[in-house]
């Protein structure tokens, strides 16, 4: 089992060019060009990893390095860099479908299937912003699994965090007193998890090794992404541990 614990440093602008490849439908895309981003400078507080539609990680602001995503989701990236946008959570999911929230709980999206249950997910989104209601991250799935981790408590030192869900999902998710507060959320199509202050409650596939790291004190946990055997932990905007 690899870990790595990286403190984040500033990074040069002109090498965080976002790095485009091009992948062929259901060919895998390894996850090295991300890796070897980790390993080479760090800093990064969201990863969206898949395995046949590319990787991203997301740093500072709004500043992004990608290799075989959809070309969409990398226009937006760039728009958002230009406009000084900062970026709340981005996925993007094996058969193409992406959101991005930015800015005051704004976004941008290519979403596939299930349309009904993806009109309630905009409608939670609008909600949000009207109530000005900040959110912590954010994450949904093909299968039209979605959930929403919010900041009750703006600018206190001891947020309060609680979680928007759908149908099933709000059994799996529904832990907040056993377990403290939900701090992050992440759906595969083949699995999710829910990382508490105390503790985790997934289904489906999700990698042992990420389980064994969100099993006792998570209270840092910002932000969980994983697709197949490989998974991405981070603690704010200065450290993270992975397995890629």
């Amino acid at each position: 089992m690899k870990k790595v614990l990286l403190a984040a440093f500033l990074l040069s602008l002109p090498f965080l060019a976002a790095a485009q490849e091009e992948n062929t439908e259901g060919e895998e895309v390894p996850h090295g060009f991300i890796k070897e981003q980790i390993e080479q400078h760090g800093g990064f507080r969201i990863v969206s990893i898949t395995e046949t539609k590319g990787d991203l990680a997301i740093f500072g602001d709004n500043d992004f390095v990608e290799t075989g995503c959809p070309k969409k989701l990398v226009e937006e990236l760039e728009r958002l860099r230009r406009k000084g946008l900062r970026i709340i959570d981005v996925q993007h999911t094996e058969k193409g479908s992406w959101i991005v929230i930015y800015g005051e709980n704004d976004y941008s999206s290519s979403l596939l299937g299930h349309p009904s249950l993806y009109r309630t997910m905009r409608a939670k989104l609008l909600e949000l912003k009207q109530k000005k209601v900040p959110i912590r991250n954010f994450s949904f799935s093909e299968s039209g699994y979605w959930a929403i981790v919010t900041e009750r408590s703006t600018g206190e030192e001891d947020a309060d965090y609680s979680i928007e869900s759908i149908g099933e999902l709000q059994g799996f998710l529904g832990q907040q007193g056993e377990h403290g507060n939900v701090l992050a959320v992440r759906f595969s199509e083949n699995g999710g998890i829910a990382v508490y202050e105390t503790g985790s409650v997934h289904f489906g596939d999700v990698p042992e090794e990420l389980l064994d790291m969100v099993s006792d004190d998570n209270a840092k946990v910002t932000a969980v992404s994983f697709s197949g055997g490989s998974w991405f932990l981070s603690f704010g905007e200065e450290e993270f541990s992975y397995d890629l």
